[in-house]
């Protein structure tokens, strides 16, 4: 498959300036008092934060990435939600490392891992996944910025 996205910058945009903004603004700035979605970033983000990525992916011309919401039952388990961004058969997921064996960021195309999950068709319409975390945030994507700001200004 021929690839034409920049893997290498989208790496970085995931992991040094949005995964690493919300640790950060999380543990220094409170975020975690205001959207109750990231306090166990992260577990239990999944949405929120894919939603936040594809904005700011798109922020910062990385082009339009799909939000992609799937679900999974398990025997003796129960039922299970999970998110992630996706674009030209490469899926981006900030969030994995929720789940026992999983990385932090998984940038590639899909492994088996998430064909057991059972994906709704991607939306590319990130404005509709987005409105539910700005609704709980009260200002968290504007705070995620400015964490991003303080890490390009240390140069982290």
């Amino acid at each position: 498959m021929t690839l034409s996205l920049p893997l290498a910058r989208i790496r970085d945009e995931a992991e040094r300036f949005f995964r690493n903004a919300i640790q950060t603004a999380v543990a220094q700035d409170g975020l975690a008092d205001v959207l109750t979605a990231f306090r166990n970033f992260p577990t239990g983000s999944c949405g929120k934060a894919t939603a936040m990525l594809c904005i700011h992916l798109q922020n910062v011309g990385l082009g339009t990435w799909s939000y992609v919401m799937a679900s999974q039952v398990r025997a003796g388990a129960g039922y299970r939600t999970h998110a992630w961004a996706a674009r030209e058969g490469i899926v981006l997921d900030v969030t994995g490392s929720q789940f026992p064996g999983r990385p932090d960021i998984w940038l590639d195309e899909p492994d088996d891992w998430f064909a057991r999950w059972k994906a709704a068709a991607p939306n590319r319409d990130i404005c509709l996944a987005l409105s539910h975390a700005r609704r709980e945030a009260g200002g968290g994507p504007a705070r995620l910025h400015r964490a991003r700001g303080r890490d390009r200004e240390r140069g982290a």
